[in-house]
């Protein structure tokens, strides 16, 4: 046996050396070439998402009314749509994050179902429209906002954010990972393979016939990522016609009955959320027109919402069927009234009083009034500091 002094050893040693020398740096010269190669576009054929079949599915529990937030309506134009939306959907719990229904696919599923824009076009056929981005934004702002508002507390996981891991569009041929609830929104068949359809159209501009193409495999799709800036005229066409687009409510009155309710003459108790102290309901925050408003506290002086009070009962006094009588028919604040302008034949006076205020109480009457019989009607600003300069000096 050969020990390792040996030269027969050494030399061994030296070429395996250089042999994983050599290795190491064919592999590096390898990956660089690999880098700086033109890529060819990656093809890849249609496979549909999965439908996803529940039993044991539920529906938003709506508690409310969003024609209680008539802010929040006027600033989403599609809260109202929005709230029937929720009410008919049915949704399930997202077992696992690639289950989850994305934002996109219930954007979509809006707009299938006859539902209007969230950003109305605007009525000049020139100006620009809305992006599929805006849009987009639009409905989750005013998704999360209307389930917050009038949708039971156990339903507020169901808007959370999903941790996505996989591609799971990468069958339509769109790579990338997409925001998403932590739902799975049930729907037919037909509107699954609908919802399929336009997101194909998104990611590639391909024709209806090139689309059957794709889903008889006869075509492969380009993997690309979606540009959702632009495509404003997919958004435009993606209303279904056989579907009832009449929107849901206008701001409607608060209270049909209240011709049959009972006259109430003395106030009710409603409790703080910051600090429990019992306020009277003839505050003018306790109304039914926009729960949003704030009321302050007069123990700690903290604002809370009109919406987050309770009453005797131990429910929001919004919510429960004997106190909600007691709401005020319109929120009504103290304002500060504007001070009136001052006449055009009295224009700089406000400077005259300052320096007459100045002087002694004797003479101040005196001077004030010879001070307007000697003034014009102020035009020129340098023109009165100078008088009043020369009348405080005796000049003139």
């Amino acid at each position: 046996m050969l020990e390792c002094g040996t030269p027969g050893i050494a030399n061994i040693l030296y070429v395996v050396k250089h042999i994983i020398e050599g290795y190491l740096i064919h592999r590096r010269l390898e990956e660089i070439r690999e880098h700086n190669a033109p890529k060819g576009d990656k093809l890849v054929y249609y496979c549909p998402i999965p439908l996803c079949i529940h039993t044991n599915h539920t529906n938003f529990h709506i508690i409310n009314k969003i024609t209680y937030y008539q802010a929040f309506c006027r600033n989403h134009h599609s809260a109202c749509d929005v709230a029937k939306f929720i009410t008919t959907l049915k949704v399930h719990p997202a077992s696992e994050a690639a289950n989850a229904t994305s934002w996109l696919e219930l954007y979509i599923l809006f707009r299938l179902l006859g539902y209007g824009k969230p950003i109305p076009d605007r009525p000049s056929q020139a100006r620009a429209r809305a992006t599929v981005f805006s849009q987009l934004n639009e409905f989750k702002c005013t998704l999360r906002g209307v389930v917050n508002k009038i949708c039971h507390s156990n339903n507020h996981s169901l808007i959370a954010p999903a941790k996505i891991l996989t591609h799971k569009l990468g069958g339509l041929g769109i790579q990338g990972k997409y925001q998403a609830p932590s739902l799975t929104a049930i729907v037919s068949e037909q509107l699954h393979n609908e919802i399929q359809d336009q997101l194909i159209m998104l990611g590639h501009k391909i024709s209806g016939k090139k689309l059957r193409d794709v889903k008889s495999h006869s075509l492969q799709l380009k993997l690309t990522n979606l540009e959702l800036r632009g495509r404003a005229g997919w958004d435009s066409k993606l209303c279904n016609s056989n579907t009832n687009t009449t929107p849901i409510c206008d701001i409607m009155p608060l209270n049909t009955d209240a011709d049959t309710q009972p006259t109430i003459n003395y106030p009710a108790c409603f409790t703080s959320p910051c600090c429990s102290t019992w306020e009277l309901s003839t505050n003018g925050g306790f109304q039914l027109v926009d729960l949003d408003r704030r009321i302050v506290c007069k123990n700690c002086k903290k604002t809370s919402r009109a919406r987050d009070w309770n009453c005797r009962c131990g429910l929001l006094w919004h919510l429960c069927d004997r106190h909600i009588k007691w709401a005020n028919p319109e929120y009504s604040t103290p304002r500060t009234v504007p001070k009136p302008k001052a006449a055009e034949s009295c224009k700089g006076t406000k400077r005259i009083n300052q320096w007459a205020k100045a002087c002694s109480k004797p003479n101040q009457g005196k001077m004030l009034e010879t001070a307007t019989q000697r003034f014009p009607p102020l035009q020129n600003y340098s023109n009165a500091v100078a008088q009043c300069s020369a009348i405080e000096a005796g000049d003139l």
